[in-house]
């Protein structure tokens, strides 16, 4: 009797031990996979890898999926007979005091969109940080009602807002697969951090990127500065998912050409910068690709907001680019805010390159 007793000792006390190193596997906070009759754990990633100079670094990711719950008196669980995802995130504030925004996680291009699960997710709305400060939370993610799922995709988008003496975001690839992980590390993106990469339609294969260093001032009007040239070869993306699917009129093959500039203005008057871009090449005007640039659309600047750093993108042919030794990049005119053109606002750079 008492060797029957001793033996069920042992496979009790062994269950036990098992289900804490189960509970301990996971990061979400408050969750308990001993709550459903299965949990799988599909991807951990630690440690995943930050850009240059970035404030958010991933520490930790996993993707978990569930089954139904064990028990029958729990009605409502957002958790029970999914998948979802769970980020821990390290913030970190340089040499300026930081403010930091519950981040958005969608696809890369942006159709497919994840609400965080406030129960799975660290308590805050915001992180107010002095400089050296750092912080770590931890956000648990699901579809948005009639959004595609995590199984369809291999790579998505976090997006972070961040606030020091000006507003600025921070996008950071995830991989949430190794599949995922090997089409990040074998992603192209070039240099110069435009919207091309983000939006995930492409890879940048560089071909040529040129330091420029050109100034022009519009007086009472800003100062305009041309930095350099990064022209790319687009090739196909491999990292929005297929059900994802973005069309546009731009097709692989074509060149980007990315332009840094960065403007600032001189008057207290708040005015629109950058609203008509125009490239001249070969006799032939084209228009900023907006969605490739960045920021997007125009820019609202007073001379409070200092310098502003931008990425304007023009796409063209390859066989337009092996003709052209001379261009001509424009970036004004300035407009007021009802949209009339501010006199003399027209800048242009003539850009000469001769043989590439």
């Amino acid at each position: 009797m008492k060797k029957l007793l001793l033996t069920i000792v042992l496979v009790v006390s062994f269950s036990f031990t098992n289900a804490s190193l189960a509970e301990d596997l996971f990061i979400t906070p408050h969750f308990q996979p001993s709550n459903y009759k299965e949990t799988e754990l599909l991807y951990d990633l630690k440690e995943w890898r930050a850009e240059k100079d970035s404030h958010v670094t991933v520490r930790h990711l996993q993707l978990i999926r569930t089954g139904e719950l064990n028990r029958e008196e729990t009605t409502y669980d957002r958790l029970a007979n999914k998948i979802f995802l769970t980020v821990r995130l390290k913030i970190e504030a340089k040499d300026q005091p930081l403010s930091y925004s519950i981040p958005s996680l969608t696809s890369m291009s942006e159709q497919t969109e994840y609400d965080t699960v406030k129960d799975y997710t660290s308590d805050f709305t915001s992180i107010e940080l002095e400089p050296g400060e750092t912080e770590e939370i931890t956000l648990t993610f699901l579809p948005k009602p009639k959004s595609s799922g995590f199984e369809n995709f291999h790579v998505l988008q976090l997006t972070n807002y961040i606030a020091e003496e000006t507003y600025k975001t921070e996008r950071i690839i995830l991989p949430i697969s190794e599949e995922g992980k090997k089409i990040v590390q074998e992603h192209k993106q070039g240099i110069y951090p435009d919207n091309i990469q983000s939006k995930a339609l492409f890879q940048k294969d560089p071909v040529v990127q040129l330091q420029i260093e050109k100034e022009q001032t519009a007086e009472g009007i800003g100062n305009f500065k041309l930095h350099g040239l990064e022209v790319s070869l687009l090739k196909e993306s491999k990292m929005h998912g297929q059900i994802d699917m973005v069309v546009s009129n731009v097709k692989p093959g074509q060149l980007a050409l990315s332009f840094h500039i960065s403007v600032e203005s001189s008057s207290d008057i708040k005015r629109l910068f950058n609203l008509k871009p125009t490239l001249t090449l070969n006799g032939e005007k084209y228009s900023a690709a907006r969605s490739f640039s960045t920021p997007g659309t125009f820019i609202e600047l007073t001379a409070e907001d200092g310098e502003i750093t931008q990425y304007l993108v023009f796409v063209i042919e390859e066989s337009e680019w092996r003709k052209v030794d001379h261009a001509s990049l424009s970036l004004g005119p300035v407009f007021a805010l009802d949209h009339r053109e501010v006199n003399q606002s027209n800048v242009d750079f003539l850009l000469e390159w001769g043989d590439r």
